[in-house]
């Protein structure tokens, strides 16, 4: 043997096999291959036990790996969504802060062309103003007629007196008759002439 030693070294158990007759040293000899041949069958069963082990949790490991890709994916799906809404919604609240500017400068506009009218009113006799435009346009006072002022045509002559009537109907806050029948005549005359041309 190697390194010199014995057949007796190199089992795990003390057996002196020099002085067992032949016959004893080949039955144990069959019982020492019979018991490797039954440890590799264990070793191998082990192995493939192992084997499909491993093919079972790398089959789960991929499902978690498509479940994970999954659930990223969607959670990209509704970031963007999110950042998208919520552009839209510093849009539409800008947007509403530049309208609430400008229907806050109309209004004022408005409550100035309302305070002019109503010293007018006041300054003049009833039946001038109610009857004779023109004469307050020819004193320099457009205080009427720059209820439409800028309306070019027909169409943006009626969406403003829709305005004027939202602003200045008795039912309102703001709401004044005198005012709103002035408005309605002016509004009259000047769809009469914008409806001839």
């Amino acid at each position: 043997m190697e390194n010199g030693g014995t057949m007796s070294d190199q089992v795990n158990f003390v057996y002196d096999i020099d002085d067992d007759p032949p016959e004893e040293t080949k039955h144990w000899l069959f019982l020492e291959s019979v018991r490797l041949k039954e440890e590799k069958q264990e070793l191998e069963a082990l192995q493939r036990n192992l084997e499909k082990e491993k093919k079972e949790f790398e089959a789960v490991r991929k499902e978690q790996l498509s479940i994970i890709a999954s659930k990223e994916e969607r959670l990209e799906r509704k970031k963007t969504e999110f950042n998208n809404k919520w552009s839209l919604l510093e849009r539409e609240t800008k947007r509403l802060a530049d309208d609430q500017k400008k229907l806050q400068n109309d209004k004022e506009f408005f409550e100035s062309q309302k305070r002019n009218f109503r010293k007018l009113l006041n300054s003049r006799p009833q039946e001038n103003v109610y009857t004779n435009t023109e004469s307050l346009e020819d004193n320099g006072m457009t205080v009427v007629s720059s209820f439409f002022a800028g309306c070019s045509g027909l169409s943006s002559l009626k969406r403003r007196y829709k305005d004027l009537m939202k602003i200045f109907h008795p039912d309102n806050m703001n709401g004044d008759q005198d005012v709103l029948l002035q408005i309605t005549k002016e509004y009259e005359k000047l769809r009469r002439r914008y409806t001839q041309e």
